[in-house]
């Protein structure tokens, strides 16, 4: 009998590895536990490196491994996981779509607990501090407004003219005092002076003379503010005191008065203002 070779020069490096594979394989599954441990877990094209399969559903395992924790589908990993497991399709795809109804069920949940909590405060008045209007054409035209306590933001009806304008100075205002320090800076690197010239020494015992008599000793005055640098710097100095002013006073122009009415808007909480701010124009 002729005994056929099955290891040749073009595989003899590959073998090793899918042994140890195995190897590691068969010694994982010898073990009658929930945790199984894989020196290296082939899966999707990728190799899980001391891995760990902490938790096994009908559709996909969770492995911890070196550098993490993954979440694998059942159906890429090694046939002999697979078999242990009983992956099945028709199972996995059940499992997610019960998953997926669960989560759905879940997010309706939290949906209805928030209703019934803005339903509970339904008609009571309490003060709201607009702090950006974020977009005013989405929630058909009610204005989606970012608010100091409200993480998700706030719809808001009848909200006034006075804050919409307010927010747009504020907001305008920190651009030109920021554009105002950048036009200071580089007009400051601008008039950096070059260095100092040195004067030559006089010789030894002689006394250098210019024109019949001593060099006389010159001095550098230190530069002077150009025009352009002073006329920065004041406007910088009034634009930043005109924002200190408006950040003190934010509440004064951007506080309204608001209740929720009850209603959503894709997810988003209709409130709707009956006092404008007291610094609203009158």
């Amino acid at each position: 009998m002729k005994v056929l070779s099955l290891i040749n020069d073009s595989n003899r490096g590959t073998i090793p590895i899918v042994l140890a594979l195995i190897l590691s394989a068969l010694s994982a599954l010898s073990g009658d536990t929930n945790v199984v441990e894989i020196a290296a877990l082939p899966a999707g094209g990728k190799i899980y490196t001391n891995a760990i399969i902490t938790r096994v559903t009908p559709a996909y395992a969770v492995v911890s491994y070196q550098d993490g924790l993954v979440q694998i589908p059942l159906n890429e990993l090694p046939s002999i996981y697979q078999t242990r497991f009983g992956y099945s399709p028709e199972k996995a795809a059940q499992f997610l779509a019960a998953q997926k109804q669960n989560q759905q069920k879940q997010w309706h949940a939290e949906a209805l607990a928030r209703q019934a909590a803005a339903l509970a405060r339904t008609g009571t008045n309490q003060p709201v501090r607009i702090t950006a209007i974020i977009d005013e054409t989405t929630f058909g035209g009610i204005p989606l407004c970012a608010a100091d306590g409200h993480s998700d933001g706030l719809l808001v009806k009848n909200l006034p003219g006075s804050v919409r304008q307010f927010l747009m100075s504020y907001r305008q205002l920190q651009a030109n005092v920021a554009d105002c320090e950048r036009q200071v800076n580089r007009l400051k690197a601008a008039e950096t002076p070059p260095p100092p010239k040195t004067t030559p020494k006089p010789l030894a015992g002689r006394p250098m003379m210019m024109g019949g008599s001593p060099a006389p000793v010159r001095t550098i005055a230190p530069p002077k503010k150009t025009t352009a640098r002073q006329s920065a710097e004041d406007r910088l100095n009034a634009l930043s005191a005109e924002l200190d002013e408006q950040t003190t006073n934010f509440d004064h122009y951007a506080a309204i008065m608001a209740h929720p009415t009850g209603d959503f808007f894709g997810q988003k909480p209709i409130w709707i203002c009956t006092a404008p701010p007291a610094g609203a124009a009158k």
